[in-house]
This record gives C-alpha cells, sequence and structure tokens, in this order.
C-alpha cells in the first residue's frame, strides 16, 4: 500500500481489525510526552470527524489542524492511505469501536452493503455522507424497502432497480423464493432505514434464534457487545435456537500463518495482555488460557470474563436473551477450518456441527 498509494481502498473488516490491532500494539510501547501528544491529537481527529459526521459547522479547528500536520498525517503515511480519500469496508459487519478509532486517526472508514444478485453494491456510505454503523444510503437509481417492519423499524431488506438479477438460472423455485413480484430482491437480511435514509442491518433472518420459550433473539449485536467487552475475544457465536436458555462460543485472538493463513495456537499480543491483566500470570497460548481455567487455578480470570458477561447482559432487550453459559474453544475460526467463508464472514451452521459436542454439554 506504501508503494502504491490508493486513492480508493475497499477491505473485508478483518483487514481493518489488523491494522488497528498493529497500531495499538505499537501505541502500548509509547510512552511519555509522545504517547500524551499522540493521544491529545487522536482527541482532535475522534472530535473533528465526529462534528463533521453530525453537520456541525465549526469542525475545522486550529488545534485539529495542528494535530493533523503534526501526528495523524505520519500515522496515515506510514498505512499507505495519505492520498485515499474513500476508505470502505464490506462482505461482513465491522465493529464500530473499529470505526471509531480510525475516526480519531482521520481515516474514516465507511461501509458498503450489496449482494452478486445485485451485481455488486447497493448502498454505500462516503467520507461525506456516513453514520457509524450504517452501510450508508441507497444508491442513484436503486431502491430500498423494508419489509414488515416491526415497531423499531426492523423488518427483511428488500432491493429493487436495474441491478437486482432477473433469477437463478434453472432454478424456478429458488428465484419465485427470491425476487418478488415486482422483481426486487429479497435479500434475507434485517435492517432499518433512519429519517435520513442510512441503512443499518441488524440480522440476518436465518439467524434469529427462537429459544424453546419462544423469544426471537437476533446474536448478532450480542455478539458484537462480547467481543467490545473482551477485546481478547476474535469471535463469539451465541447459541440459543429450539435451546432452553442463551450461551456462547468464544475463541481467543491468534497469530495467522502469513503464507498458509492457517490459525496458530500463540495468542495475540491484544488477548495476551487482557488475559495476563484480569489474572493469568503469564500465557503464550490457547492451550495456556484453556489450562487456567480448566483446573480452576485463575478464578480472577473466570470472574473477569463472568463480569464481562454481565455488562453484555445490561444492554439485552430481554431476560431470555442474556447470556448464561460460556465456553472458549480451543483454537480461532478460519477459512481452512470451515468455520468462516472467504469473505470473513461467519458460518454459523458449520460452526454448530463442528462443535456439537462441545454443544450438548453446555445444555447437558
Amino acid at each position: 500500500m506504501k508503494e502504491i498509494l490508493p486513492t480508493k481502498f475497499l477491505a473485508v473488516p478483518r483487514v481493518w481489525e489488523k491494522m488497528y490491532e498493529k497500531i495499538t500494539e505499537i501505541g502500548r510501547s509509547t510512552t511519555g510526552l509522545k504517547k500524551m501528544i499522540a493521544t491529545w491529537a487522536k482527541g482532535k481527529g475522534m472530535e473533528h470527524n465526529m462534528k463533521k459526521m453530525n453537520g456541525a459547522g465549526n469542525y475545522e479547528t486550529l488545534s485539529f489542524k495542528i494535530a493533523n500536520k503534526l501526528v495523524l498525517s505520519k500515522i496515515r503515511t506510514a498505512l499507505g492511505l495519505s492520498r485515499c480519500d474513500l476508505c470502505l469496508s464490506g462482505a461482513a459487519p465491522i465493529s464500530p469501536d473499529i470505526l471509531k478509532f480510525f475516526m480519531s486517526l482521520n481515516v474514516v472508514v465507511t461501509e458498503a452493503y450489496g449482494m452478486s444478485e445485485c451485481s455488486g453494491p447497493h448502498c454505500m456510505a462516503t467520507g461525506d455522507s456516513y453514520r457509524l454503523g450504517s452501510v450508508g444510503k441507497t444508491m442513484v437509481g436503486c431502491t430500498t424497502k423494508i419489509s414488515s417492519p416491526d415497531t423499531d423499524g426492523n423488518g427483511e431488506i428488500v432491493m429493487g432497480g436495474r441491478h437486482v438479477t432477473m433469477g437463478y438460472l434453472h432454478q424456478k423455485g429458488q428465484t419465485e423464493e427470491a425476487i418478488d413480484e415486482e422483481g426486487c430482491m429479497r435479500t434475507g437480511d434485517v435492517g432499518r432505514l433512519d429519517k435520513d435514509g442510512f441503512l443499518f442491518i441488524t440480522g440476518r433472518l436465518k439467524e434469529i434464534l427462537i429459544t424453546a420459550g419462544g423469544e426471537n433473539i437476533a446474536p448478532v449485536p450480542i455478539e458484537d457487545r462480547i467481543k467490545r467487552e473482551i477485546p481478547a475475544v476474535s469471535e463469539a457465536v451465541v447459541l440459543g435456537d429450539k435451546l432452553k436458555f442463551v450461551s456462547a462460543l468464544l475463541t481467543l485472538r491468534t497469530e495467522v500463518d502469513p503464507e498458509t493463513q492457517d490459525v496458530k495456537d500463540t495468542l495475540r499480543p491484544v488477548a495476551k495482555e487482557w488475559v495476563e491483566k484480569h489474572g493469568a500470570c503469564s500465557v503464550t497460548t490457547i492451550q495456556d488460557v484453556l489450562k487456567e481455567l480448566d483446573e480452576k487455578k485463575n478464578k480472577k480470570l473466570k470472574d473477569a470474563i463472568d463480569e464481562a458477561m454481565v455488562r453484555v447482559n445490561k444492554e439485552s432487550v430481554s431476560q431470555a436473551a442474556q447470556i448464561r453459559k460460556w465456553v472458549i474453544l480451543p483454537q480461532d475460526f478460519s477459512v481452512a477450518g470451515g468455520e468462516i467463508g472467504p469473505t470473513m464472514k461467519l458460518k454459523r451452521k458449520a460452526v454448530c456441527e463442528k462443535y456439537a459436542d462441545v454443544i450438548a454439554n453446555i445444555y447437558k
């Protein structure tokens, strides 16, 4: 990127997360006056971009210009983003915390949304028109409808426009299921439109969990909260479909082989630091962490995760949506392992099949 200096850059969330992890890793080793200046500059960058996002008039302040010149521009140059005027994330959900971090560096990462069935993009946010957590506004020539919205305005997203496929070749049944009588595409995604026309994705119809008690639960917001509260967690999978309570499978952030992209057992610095900070004396691998928990050596570490789950549960829409149990899996998810796809989307069914014994043990 530093060689090519792109003017437009689109990446899946995992790429932005890796960049975030590397920058924060460098930031942890910075101390003294240098750290104070960097913290001040990032504060000015965040203030500038939040004002810009909310349409405040006076966001080009002198203090921001100084912070940008002295610190923020140098970080963008180091990332190879010095010429980039459009930074996009797509193909899977990205954490709002990652977006806020880049905003503080004056790198506004916005989101795009679409499907192969609509020739790629359908909605897009730009650096001049965006909202945190939104995939942007419907592109010119396209239409977005929310089918059967609930009281919060959430319903299935339906795409319309000449960019939408006419159907699936030689698959009449699948075509009739996906394309409505007006030629619009039923996406299977759940979302809402705000008063300004920004689209927010809130879940997948197929991913809605229906507990044994009949409660409908959207797992993605809960999974995002878990990852926010426990930075060591790479993936969280909320369980509860046809089950008597809600639980979660967790994976820890580990190193990845740069050649094969296979996940290793070695913890990433962010995971190692969090685990050690919350009770473990010295850990290097996931196995070290599991040993600490399995042998009940480390009550402090278990309590720290339990306390994080209490904070997650405080934001639950109902008591039925609260996490009751959690388990840390022996390795992170990967494409090779079959738990995630090439665009880093979670394959929920594959995870449940692969770890069926673990899940059965939770509900035993």
